[in-house]
Parts: structure tokens; C-alpha cells; sequence
């Protein structure tokens, strides 16, 4: 695949899945190289070559970590994708369920 960009930055992937077009779909998590405390759910979807359609992290502020943990295609562009949460700072965490419209 061709996921190049870093700028400082982490990405680890929890999960790839084929998409309707014959690209991918992939869930995991966007972090500052080096912090092992805190990143954002990161969802990624890329063409059947491996280039980059569309990104986005999503996250809440603060020492939280997020991570996008599986995503699943339920329509064309439509994607429904899991993950958790944790904080540092009181140390809860919580589970979630998510929905996203991609245009690509």
C-alpha cells in the first residue's frame, strides 16, 4: 500500500477489509511519534491499488487514547466502525459504536 505521510508521526492498523470497489478500508489509530499515551481513532480508505481516497482520526481531548478497532462496509461508502477509548488522567475506558458516509 502507498501510506506514506508521516509527519511525525505513528499509524497501527487493527483492520483491513476489502471494499465493494476492490479497495480497502482500514481501522486503527493516529498518534505523535514517540507519546504512548494519547492518540485518535484513524480510519483510513484506499483504491484497489493502494492509493489514498480519504482519512480522517477522530478522537477526544486530552491524555485519551482512541483507537478504531474493526470497520465493516454496510453500503457503498457507508461504514460502520468499533474501538475504545482510555483515559490516563482517571482511568476509565470506554467502548463505542460509530457510522461514517465517505464521498470519495
Amino acid at each position: 500500500m502507498k501510506l506514506t505521510k508521516n509527519h511525525g508521526l505513528i499509524h497501527e492498523f487493527y483492520w483491513l477489509e476489502e471494499t465493494h470497489d476492490g479497495g480497502f478500508i482500514i481501522a486503527g489509530m493516529e498518534g505523535k511519534a514517540g507519546a504512548t499515551d494519547n492518540g485518535d481513532a484513524w480510519l483510513v480508505l484506499t483504491s484497489k491499488d493502494g492509493s489514498l481516497i480519504w482519512e480522517k482520526s477522530f478522537g477526544l481531548a486530552g491524555n485519551i487514547q482512541d483507537i478504531a478497532t474493526c470497520v465493516k462496509e454496510v453500503d457503498p461508502y457507508y461504514y460502520v466502525y468499533t474501538g475504545w477509548n482510555y483515559s490516563y488522567d482517571i482511568g476509565n475506558g470506554d467502548l463505542w459504536l460509530f457510522a461514517t458516509f465517505v464521498l470519495p
